[in-house]
């Protein structure tokens, strides 16, 4: 027991460094999936907007607490619209249709079911989107303003 709780301190220090070896790089979107028999999976992504594209990519896949993060090459340069087709792939794969008959388009199946990268990809999504509508709030505001300052 005391074991265990000492790798999974080791464990979660391991992430803490991945995290912080990206913070600042771009968009982070993190992603897991959990693993009975076979191995769980932590997926980072950090995405560049300026560019369009992934810049760096943290997996750590395993079934024991010695695992490290490694960099993924396999998604770093493409853009999210193509590891989002990948991230559909990956999850027609995991989630046989013997298993969930639901299409994975479709919004119902849990986030939790869905992999890793699947996972990854809908934070950064959802990160552009909160951005995008506080800009537009912004905007808003801003033209509030003005129309208040030439109405005086």
């Amino acid at each position: 027991m005391c074991l265990q709780g000492l790798l999974t301190f080791f464990q979660v220090k391991n992430y803490q460094r991945a995290m912080e070896s990206l913070k600042g790089k771009g968009l982070l979107g993190v992603g897991f999936r959990r693993g009975v028999l076979k191995g769980g999976q932590i997926l980072i992504l950090s995405y560049d907007r300026s560019v369009g594209k992934i810049n760096n990519c943290q997996m750590m896949k395993g079934i024991t607490s010695f695992e490290r993060f490694k960099t993924a090459d396999a998604y770093i340069g493409l853009s999210l619209d193509e590891v989002r087709k990948l991230a559909i792939l990956e999850d027609r794969k995991i989630n046989k249709p013997a298993k969930i008959k639901k299409e994975i388009t479709n919004k119902k199946v849990p986030l939790q079911k869905r992999g890793a990268l699947f996972q990854a990809v809908k934070a950064i999504d959802t990160h552009i989107k909160k951005e995008e509508r506080q800009k537009l709030q912004e905007e808003k505001r801003q033209q509030r303003e003005l129309a208040g300052a030439e109405s005086c």
